[in-house]
């Protein structure tokens, strides 16, 4: 018997909130999967059970921290995955949605019903639909945890939502929330966080993407927007908005979200956001409730600055989509490696920019083994080295190029291949008339599994943006040099961005683990060898660390 079905057969029925809580609690966490199917299992219950409204919803109310809990646990089954999802990971994502689903719905029927003029239900209307928005924010985030497009019903129900707490002036009723860092919340505030949360779609590291969402929810209300048509051009009048208090101008910039254009008065969240860093700049300590605890184990300091870029500085959403532009080949970590070699992923890399080993090739033209096949055989074998190059070009996929920026690219895949990771380094051949181009090196800024018109999933379907490393990639060998050097060590593979002529320090490109301050390396640049010592980190991903070194000789 499985164990969600083991655990579903513990308990005799839905009597009240108080046994529900107590079964909840005593599920094992160290199972999230069978705890949160067994909590949906029992959401099915309640929803069938012949209960009274108020007593369902006393149910949910008790149920909502425990849930969130198992939640939270069952979220790291599909956040922050390589993309496409594998089947497990998808079939988690979608059990997740259906939860946060069937909660909004849940409380949308006891709104129904209040709304109706059921009894003892009256005050509780704002609360419904608090609730419900609060999951609809849930199911956005778990998008974006995923990397998931087709978000535009989720944006439709919090849109409906809205105008049901306008409909029953309800948009500013204050609601207790015992999950809230703030204590409560309304339909209003729960908008303006939803709002926030899509705008920080880009960020794609897994700490840095839960930080924004707990600022999100704890600064919703330090922004006022205004819903406009989509074809509204230009801002309203200033007066339409609310004056920030204490400043004489204000702060506004546009954003889409669904089918609305939406004018939002960031003034307030543009100068707590430039507080908190100017006294981090100062180096002055910030208070412990200052910012929400997800900071705790990030440089606060550059985080901030980028929600200010994303939240207050970003250019206005672009109405109009750019058309297609030519074909690209990517080609990222290889998921079958040559078993000729004992190489990694920079290995198969350092095939596709320099076309040849960071070894001898024994195999070489004119070598003695090629020599005897062609006195013998009247013909020669392939060499390795041709070999590991076709291997190395057949890692290319056919991407197509939908965007474009001065620093880089929008790409989508339409059809099966690699997974993908935020944050990987890739190789990147441009085709120009035809012919294949000079490979350069990119990073992966955003991935995203995207929905066809119909709203169906297409197997293997990809969209990314790309940025380039700046500077003309040549491969060479690192080993680590002083005391740390090995007499007879192999070069690991690695990458060089730029020329040499007449600089003083260089940037490499190295696998994660490489970079440490004032540490001596050895570069073997097509046989020419530089003492180096590694001097300032550029920019870490997740598999790749770009970093200064200085020439010593």
């Amino acid at each position: 018997m499985p164990s969600t079905e083991f655990l579903l057969h513990q308990r005799s029925g839905v009597r009240s909130a108080k046994s529900a809580k107590q079964w909840l609690k005593e599920l094992p966490m160290a199972d999230a999967r069978s705890a949160h199917h067994a909590g949906s299992a029992l959401l099915r219950e309640v929803a069938n059970a012949a209960l009274a409204p108020l007593d369902r919803l006393e149910i949910l109310e008790t149920l909502r921290g425990h849930l969130a809990e198992i939640d939270l646990l069952y979220s790291r089954r599909y956040a922050g995955k390589s993309l496409p999802l594998g089947l497990a990971e998808r079939n988690a994502f979608t059990h997740a949605q259906r939860q946060w689903r069937a909660l909004a719905c849940a409380y949308l029927e006891i709104f129904e019903l209040a709304a109706g003029g059921a009894a003892n239900l009256g005050s509780r209307r704002a609360l419904c639909l608090a609730r419900a928005g609060s999951y609809f924010c849930d199911a956005l985030k778990g998008h974006l945890r995923a990397g998931q497009a087709g978000v535009d019903d989720i944006v439709e129900d919090l849109r409906r939502l809205l105008e049901l707490a306008v409909e029953h002036a309800l948009l500013d009723t204050k609601v207790r929330d015992s999950l809230h860092p703030r204590g409560a919340t309304s339909i209003a505030l729960i908008y303006s966080r939803a709002l926030l949360i899509s705008q920080g779609a880009t960020i794609n590291a897994g700490p840095e993407r839960e930080a924004m969402f707990a600022l999100a929810q704890s600064w919703e209300g330090k922004i006022v927007c205004k819903a406009l048509p989509l074809d509204a051009r230009g801002d309203p009048r200033r007066e339409e908005l609310p004056p920030a208090p204490g400043e004489r101008r204000q702060r506004l910039r546009q954003t889409r979200f669904g089918q609305l254009m939406h004018v939002i008065d960031v003034t307030l969240l543009s100068r707590s956001l430039r507080g908190r860093m100017r006294k981090l700049g100062a180096g002055d300590p910030l208070a412990p409730d200052s910012l929400p605890e997800q900071f705790r184990q990030l440089p606060v300091r550059e985080v901030l600055g980028r929600l200010h870029a994303i939240w207050c500085e970003q250019r206005d959403a672009r109405l109009e989509v750019r058309t297609e532009a030519g074909r690209i080949p990517l080609a990222g970590r290889p998921q079958a490696v040559s078993l000729s070699h004992a190489g990694d992923d920079y290995e198969a890399m350092h095939f596709m920019v320099a076309g040849r080993s960071l070894g001898l090739d024994d195999d070489a033209a004119g070598s003695r083994r090629r020599y005897d096949e062609l006195f013998v055989f009247q013909h020669a074998s392939v060499s390795r080295q041709e070999t590991r190059l076709r291997e190395a070009s057949r890692l290319f996929e056919d991407w197509v190029i939908v965007d474009e920026s001065a620093s880089g690219f929008g790409l989508r895949r339409t059809r099966a291949g690699a997974r993908f990771r935020v944050g990987q380094l890739v190789a990147m051949r441009l085709r120009l008339d035809g012919s294949d181009g000079p490979v350069v090196l990119a990073q992966l800024r955003w991935l995203r599994e995207p929905e066809t018109a119909s709203g169906e999933r297409q197997p293997g379907a990809l969209e990314a943006g790309v940025e380039l490393l700046k500077g003309k990639p040549h491969a060479v060998g690192l080993r680590p040099g002083g005391a740390e050097a090995v007499v007879g060590g192999l070069h690991c593979a690695a990458f060089r961005l730029g020329s040499l002529h007449a600089k003083e320090s260089v940037t490499l490109i190295a696998p994660c683990g490489w970079f440490k301050p004032d540490r001596p390396l050895e570069m073997n640049d097509a046989g020419l060898v530089y003492q180096l010592r590694a001097s300032n980190l550029l920019h870490r991903g997740c598999d790749f660390e770009q970093f200064e070194a200085v020439i010593l000789a």
